[in-house]
């Protein structure tokens, strides 16, 4: 075995640099975060291809005295703790002391700093080596030029990506740096160009439009909730904008950004049967917690984290996102096109500036235009009627017409739920949730009692179902029904999915009914073991399963609400979902709760009286939840009036 020696100092400190220093990005890292420390209200990034040969940051922070910036330089020297006991309550977002030693060990580091009202110190030094020490004039706050990062560490030099990835790297912690300190004003300089520049107004929205642009405020909530000590601010998207990665989401603990798994699982269950399936929420979110209840020493880039109360944080970050959506979520917006109308009665030379071919011209009536003279002109009567939603034409397939007068009277006295109580037409048997003798009653949510939702009225109160005008319905699919100045395309299955879904979870027991004939249903082996040992928990979702041998199953019982659907292939469906959700009983509940709502909800494409299209779009339309199916696809689509007369000209 080798004699054990002490490490030289040269190469012991170049260990302790790969600590912190492992690319152009943990340079400006920390030496930001050393700025925001000092105070500084503004500072300068600029970099020189990706980082690699040249990094500047500039601030107006408080400065370094002339007697400690060589101090600065040294191993574990600091200013921010003192004592072991600092360690359980930092506030700082620098603190370990090693930073500029471990910077100025693998680079050429330049620092101009001065503190007001004294002079201005010039240091430099190469691969940790002093080169020269003198006053300079400069102004109060601290400059730091590093230069040639790894030029005496080969070996890691060949690590690092090409400039425009390393660049790209610095420019995200800018971001975030940007994104958890609005009050400072961050300008970020990329190969002489500057790329980033945000006002430091204090405002969070100014610094998410400066770095992530117009769009992605455009989808955002505000979000602000405190309980137990513990308070959570900033802002989350709309679940119509979710994004198809995790590369939005932005955690940050008492200004520090941070990668957190606890929040990033409390996000997800908010948006749970909200949020498209395959489809991540993106967000700004800063919490704010004790500093004696997290641990933040746990690696030396001080992105992870340990919460002493895993749970509190996680409840924390839950509610006040689904506050949140609550409160500011709206329904999504069809788009039109917003381009000025072609006019293509308009010269030819019109067709040309508008690359238009110059044929399109009406075509020629097939058979002779009857005169007035030769054929009287029959009375014309008016095939839509804009009337109240309980006496409009249905324009669906089967072409319904009749008079409803009757219904309309009964309709505006009758309380919101019993709309279609009295309506003169059979209901549709699958639809049996939808008219009930009296309003449902409100229920707590049946997640765990440490994930329970705010608690608000479901119903809007600034809308009238009286104000809501049906129109018909479009494909046996959409219902079309206007409110004041905007017009809602209502999709039928995906809103009566949602409803059989909210009171499946509100039940406190689900009824089931017996089948006349059990049905037995073969399963592969995985998907029959998933079956057999969930049992309990299909039997409180209303299933009776019992274990036929071989990989059957016989099923005796459903619930009650599924009206003698398909139940081989719901089973089949239920099973591949218990096999592949894990052993989280929420998430079972949630996912098998979705194939039941599924299977009982009116199908697209199927005929549906006017009177239960009626009531489901009052229920839809005046409700806060009805905003998605359980699968995260939107109900019902906005399409405003002013965007209509844009198309047909009528606004500017």
């Amino acid at each position: 075995m080798s004699d054990i020696k002490v490490l030289p100092k040269e190469i012991s400190e170049l260990i302790a640099a790969g600590e912190v220093v492992e690319r152009p990005a943990s340079v400006i890292k920390e030496l930001v975060e050393n700025s925001i420390d000092a105070g500084a209200t503004a500072i300068t990034v600029e970099i020189q291809r990706g980082g690699i040969t040249y990094m500047r940051v500039t601030d107006n922070g408080i400065g370094i005295a002339k007697d400690q910036i060589k101090t600065a330089f040294l191993r574990h020297a600091t200013s921010k703790i003192k004592t072991a006991n600092d360690l359980d309550a930092i506030l700082t977002l620098g603190f370990r002391g090693e930073a500029l030693a471990s910077i100025s060990a693998v680079s050429k580091v330049e620092i101009m700093s001065a503190q007001k009202g004294q002079n201005g110190i010039c240091y430099e030094l190469h691969g940790g080596e002093e080169v020269s020490f003198e006053e300079a004039g400069c102004p109060v706050g601290t400059t730091i030029i590093v230069r040639d990062l790894f030029y005496n560490v080969p070996a890691r030099m060949k690590f690092l990506k090409k400039d425009v990835t390393e660049g790209n790297t610095v420019a995200a912690v800018v971001d975030r740096i940007a994104l958890s300190h609005p009050e400072i004003a961050v300008k970020l300089i990329r190969d002489g160009k500057t790329v980033l520049t945000t006002n430091g107004d204090g405002k969070l929205k100014s610094a998410i439009y400066a770095v992530l642009g117009r769009d992605f405020v455009g989808s955002l909530i505000p979000l602000e909730y405190e309980e137990g000590g513990l308070k959570v601010t900033g802002f989350v998207c709309l679940p119509s904008r979710c994004r198809p990665n995790r590369n939005g989401q932005f955690f940050f603990l008492n200004g520090r950004y941070i990668k957190s798994g606890t929040m990033a699982a409390a996000l997800d269950r908010a948006y749970q049967n909200s949020a498209m399936v395959g489809k991540f929420p993106a967000c700004v979110i800063n919490l704010l917690i004790p500093a004696g209840t997290v641990d933040v020493n746990v690696h030396p880039t001080k992105t992870e984290v340990r919460f002493t109360d895993e749970h509190k944080v996680f409840d924390t970050v839950y509610r006040g996102t689904r506050q949140a959506l609550i409160v500011g979520d709206r329904r999504p917006e069809l788009q039109l096109n917003t381009k000025k109308p072609i006019n293509i009665f308009a010269e030819k030379s019109e067709y040309s500036q508008a690359n238009l071919p110059l044929d399109i011209t009406p075509k020629k009536q097939q058979s002779p235009v009857t005169s007035p003279a030769e054929k009287p002109v029959a009375e014309v009567k008016p095939i839509i009627n804009s009337i109240p939603i309980s006496g409009s034409l249905t324009l669906n397939d089967s072409q319904v017409k009749e008079n409803n007068s009757s219904f309309s009277q009964s309709f505006k006295s009758a309380p919101l739920y019993d709309v279609v109580i009295n309506a003169p037409q059979t209901k549709n048997k699958n639809l049996d949730i939808l008219v009930e003798d009296e309003p449902p009653k409100k229920t707590e949510p049946s997640i765990e009692a440490d994930m329970q939702a705010p608690k608000e009225s479901d119903i809007l109160p600034d809308v009238n179902p009286l104000d809501i005008i049906y129109i018909g319905e479009a494909f046996s699919t959409y219902i079309i029904v206007s409110l004041k100045n905007s017009l809602y395309l209502i999709d039928k299955h995906a809103a009566h999915e949602r409803i059989n879904f909210e009171k499946l979870k509100s039940s406190l027991k689900i009824n089931s009914q017996m089948l006349l004939t059990p049905v037995s249903v073969t399963l592969v082996k995985e998907e029959f073991e998933a079956v057999i040992t969930n049992t309990a928990l299909l039997e409180k979702l209303g299933f009776l399963v019992e274990d036929f041998g071989g990989s059957t199953v016989v099923i005796r019982a459903v619930p009650a609400i599924l009206s003698g659907e398909d139940v081989t292939s719901l089973i089949s469906e239920i099973a591949e979902t218990l096999r592949k959700t894990g052993t989280a009983e929420s998430k079972r509940i949630d996912d098998i709760l979705h194939s039941i709502a599924c299977k009982s909800a009116i199908k697209a494409g199927n005929i549906t009286s006017k009177e239960e299209l009626q009531s489901l779009a009052v229920k839809v339309l005046t409700s806060r939840s009805l905003m998605y199916c359980p699968h995260g696809r939107p109900i019902a689509f906005e399409l405003k009036r002013s965007q209509i007369e844009k198309q047909f000209g009528r606004l500017g």
